[in-house]
C-alpha cells in the first residue's frame, strides 16, 4: 500500500505569481500515477504525476497555497493522514 509524504516544500513569489515546489515520496516504493490538488483562495488546480519512489512537483499559482491534497478523489488505497508544513495543510485521502 502506498504511504505518501510531502517533503522539501517551498513557496516563492515572483510578481503576481506563486510557485509551489515539493517532493512526494512513497515510503513503500510503489510506481503509479497520483492526482494532486492544490487549493488557494482563488483557484483549485489538479495535476496527475507519476510517482516512482519520489517525484518533484511544481505548481504555478495565482495566490498563496492553502492546501495540498494527494489523491483527492480517493482512487488509491493508501495511508490517510493530515499534517501541516509551513502553514499549508497537507491531506492524503
Amino acid at each position: 500500500m502506498p504511504d505518501y509524504e510531502v517533503r522539501n516544500l517551498s513557496v516563492t513569489q515572483r510578481d503576481d505569481k506563486y510557485f509551489l515546489t515539493f517532493e512526494i515520496v512513497d515510503k513503500n516504493n510503489f510506481t503509479m500515477p497520483l492526482e494532486i490538488e492544490v487549493i488557494t483562495s482563488k483557484e483549485k488546480l489538479v495535476k496527475k504525476v507519476w510517482i516512482k519512489e519520489k517525484a518533484k512537483v511544481i505548481f504555478e499559482l495565482k495566490d498563496k497555497p492553502l492546501k495540498i491534497i494527494l489523491d483527492p478523489n480517493e482512487w488509491i488505497v493508501n495511508e490517510n493522514k493530515k499534517y501541516n508544513i509551513e502553514g499549508i495543510e497537507i491531506i492524503v485521502e
